[in-house]
């Protein structure tokens, strides 16, 4: 690879503590989303619910997540990061604790909507601190493939954990990650989370570019949350056996992982039109394989393909949406989209499965994901001669 003009100056303790936290607020506060197929399943095996409640639960902790992002945008410049770190990170201790004590499937998702609540607030800090950095592919590259190794070893062992201490214990083990998390909360600068923009409040001044791609994160995570919370129950649904979709949901794991790394690679050979052609096509093409029911190896290959596109196009869709704005200043919107997207997908998967047939959540999936192409397309037009995230007004990166 050809050194970028930048990459010969270390970063600052403050970008690398930027990027630190923000990693590992983000991989805290999406721990039970990235291990949401694994977690349906132990939902329904372990609870008196159905897939349609085991659904509804997790878009009500999606909502808390998208209700707490939203928020976080347009507030983002009133609380200090540490208070907000702080009071997040207890908020899912307690959320996780009382999860391990619910039985009823309702008061459960009431519970996960607390917990969605907590996580966002993180997932926000994270990618707050990460839009601050000088290579933007980069940093996001890195934090998607830090949550995807934690996916691919949680989806992993999940069944055997749920095995031997139960869903309660599960909830414990989340809750004590989340205690974990305030020993890094002395590295943030004791600043406002984003004070150069006001979030969500200045989207009245959004520009076609900057619009366009606000509109593709949405679509994209629209159709990511209609069809990952329900990839373990579509491979049982076809007959597969509970490790069978395991396995075949962890090598897709461990592809994400080099479809994100994939981007730092590409992102300064490939342009960003071709990516999202590329990135798109091979999240639609899978789905609809998996329409075919082609059996374990059909759904390995089939998950393996579409998570290693879905994983390179979120960080270049959230570094494309900081380099469209100023030093990061839509990122907080860009990470409240995510999450409202991904908190309206598994509730509409819901309202499409019918019985164990899950046909209609794949198409609707697909055909999401193709809008998604055409949405980005204006933007990638206009920022055809630069790299997503290449935009900084400071000669530091991140080695």
């Amino acid at each position: 690879m050809r050194p970028h003009p930048t990459d010969t100056t270390a970063p600052s303790h403050a970008e690398r503590s930027a990027l630190i936290v923000g990693i590992a607020s983000t991989v805290v506060g999406m721990q039970m989303f990235i291990v949401q197929p694994g977690m349906l399943n132990l939902l329904v095996l372990s609870l008196p619910a159905s897939e349609a409640q085991a659904g509804v639960i997790a878009s009500a902790e999606m909502a808390g997540i998208a209700l707490s992002t939203v928020l976080a945008a347009g507030a983002s410049d009133r609380f200090s990061r540490r208070a907000v770190g702080f009071g997040a990170a207890a908020m899912l201790v307690a959320a996780n604790l009382l999860s391990a004590a619910c039985q009823d499937p309702w008061m459960l998702a009431a519970v996960r909507a607390l917990a969605g609540i907590g996580s966002g607030l993180l997932i926000s800090l994270g990618y707050s601190l990460l839009g601050t950095t000088a290579n933007k592919d980069r940093a996001f590259a890195y934090v998607i493939t830090a949550v995807l190794m934690y996916g691919a070893l949680g989806i992993f062992v999940l069944p055997a954990a749920g095995a031997l201490i139960g869903l309660s214990g599960i909830f414990v083990a989340f809750a004590g990650m989340a205690a974990l998390l305030p020993a890094f909360f002395g590295k943030i600068p004791p600043a406002p989370i984003e004070r150069e923009g006001r979030g969500i409040l200045a989207a009245h001044r959004l520009n076609g570019r900057e619009f366009a791609a606000l509109g593709a994160v949405l679509v994209f995570f629209l159709g990511q949350g209609v069809v990952w919370a329900y990839l373990g129950l579509i491979g049982l649904g076809e007959g597969l056996s509970e490790p069978a979709v395991s396995s075949g949901l962890t090598l897709s794991q461990l592809a994400g992982i080099g479809g994100a790394l994939s981007l730092v690679w590409a992102t300064r050979r490939v342009s960003p039109r071709v990516l999202l052609l590329v990135g798109g096509l091979g999240s639609i093409v899978p789905l609809l394989a998996l329409t075919l029911k082609l059996g374990a190896l059909g759904y390995a290959i089939s998950v393996t393909i579409f998570n290693f596109f879905a994983n390179l196009m979120t960080p270049f869709l959230m570094a494309l949406v900081a380099k469209c704005g100023r030093e990061g200043n839509l990122v907080p919107i860009a990470a409240a989209l995510q999450m409202v997207g991904l908190a309206i997908g598994p509730a509409a998967s819901a309202a499409l499965v019918d019985g164990h047939d899950f046909q209609s959540v794949l198409i609707t999936g697909a055909a999401l994901f193709a809008a998604m192409i055409l949405v980005g397309l204006p933007t990638t037009f206009q920022l055809r001669n630069a790299a997503p995230g290449a935009q900084s007004t400071r000669p530091i990166a991140h080695s």
